[in-house]
């Protein structure tokens, strides 16, 4: 039986992807098994694929009204929940049922490689540091200070990245390396706790940070999803939000750190339930079906159409590009980076003006 070709366009530079290829992305592996995904121009596509990124949103609000037809699927990687006024579809970490328009990342799946790589040395109990802290987006929620002033109290805080970095040349171990994901790890290995801290407090958002904690037989202080507990075992972690204050936070630490046994036990609960491997294991289908439904659907359009639909969308696409970089703007000037920030951000604007041409 002939698979079912579809014509789609990925909006935004590559760049924002985090990918060199789409052929070869994820994506493109899972529309396989039932269809024959083909990338083309926005001119000739039938569905545009949207991430999070300002840069792919632009774009998409740019090329979206003249190819009013296209469907519309928003992939929203990040802390950002998806607005179905200006999607047909989306996947995203929100905690939402909407009939068959959207679909929740399931985190012990999205980043299960990070729970394969293994530490090149892997420090005993006894030789281990207290806590690290490995951040360089000084743009984040201030609770990922408010917790490092917080727990060294207990003990020092080891920052290897940009963001308070304390161990000088250190951070280059994180910053600069092309597998920077084997090396936070590797640093990671060497401290009994793991200050792992959102960019952001979002319901339903858990990123790699607490895996990363996990591969490297660490404990995860954790804070930003407060339903983090549906996604990992809730007795493998500390979970920052089921405390009534810091200083209790602090009081428990500090407990943990003082008594052995107590932090052996931690560290030697499954990582997941048994419940939560289930749906890690049964995932890959259910992405695979949603796909399916999306691109083999006869009448795939789901956006609202009418006055108030029309008007929203007219307002959320207008100028969307020039406020983005205004805003954006002002943040790059007031980082010591913004030079080399701006620079960035023009490559990448005659970049997407090259393409849509």
């Amino acid at each position: 039986m002939t698979k079912k070709k579809v014509k789609i366009f990925f909006c935004g530079p590559k760049s924002t992807w985090g990918i060199s290829n789409f052929l070869t992305s994820y994506y493109f592996e899972i529309l396989s098994k039932r269809l024959t995904p083909v990338l083309v121009s926005y001119h000739e596509a039938d569905y545009f694929i949207v991430n999070e990124t300002p840069q792919s949103q632009a774009q998409y609000f740019k090329i979206k009204g003249k190819k009013p037809n296209a469907i519309s699927l928003l992939i929203a990687r990040e802390a950002l929940s998806p607005d179905f006024n200006l999607y047909d579809y989306a996947m995203g970490f929100d905690p939402i049922n909407y009939e068959d328009r959207y679909l929740r990342f399931v985190p012990g799946y999205r980043y299960q490689k990070y729970l394969t790589i293994i530490p090149h040395t892997l420090i005993e109990l006894k030789d281990r540091k207290f806590c690290d802290f490995i951040y360089s987006n000084r743009n984040a929620h201030s609770m990922r200070q408010e917790l490092k002033n917080k727990i060294e109290k207990i003990g020092r805080v080891d920052s290897h990245g940009k963001y308070l970095n304390n161990v000088g040349k250190q951070r280059h171990m994180v910053d600069l390396t092309a597998d920077w994901k084997q090396e936070k790890i590797n640093i990671q290995s060497n401290y009994k706790f793991s200050i792992a801290c959102e960019n952001a407090f979002h319901y339903g958002y858990t990123s790699e940070k607490i895996f990363t904690s996990f591969a490297a037989n660490s404990i995860p202080i954790y804070w930003g999803n407060p339903l983090i507990e549906n996604d990992v075992n809730p007795e493998r972690i500390i979970n920052v939000h089921k405390f009534d204050s810091l200083q209790s936070l602090v009081e428990y630490i500090s407990f943990i750190n003082a008594d052995d046994k107590t932090y052996k036990q931690i560290i030697r609960e499954p990582w997941f339930t048994e419940k939560q491997n289930l749906e890690i294991k049964n995932y890959d289908k259910e992405w695979e079906n949603f796909f399916h439904r999306i691109f083999s659907s006869p009448s795939p359009q789901r956006r609202g159409m009418g006055t108030y639909n029309e008007i929203y969308s007219k307002l959320n696409s207008s100028n969307y590009s020039q406020r983005y970089y205004l805003v954006f703007l002002k943040k790059l000037f007031s980082t010591r980076n913004g030079f080399i920030s701006l620079i960035s951000v023009f490559s990448n604007y005659f970049e997407r003006r090259r393409r849509i041409k």
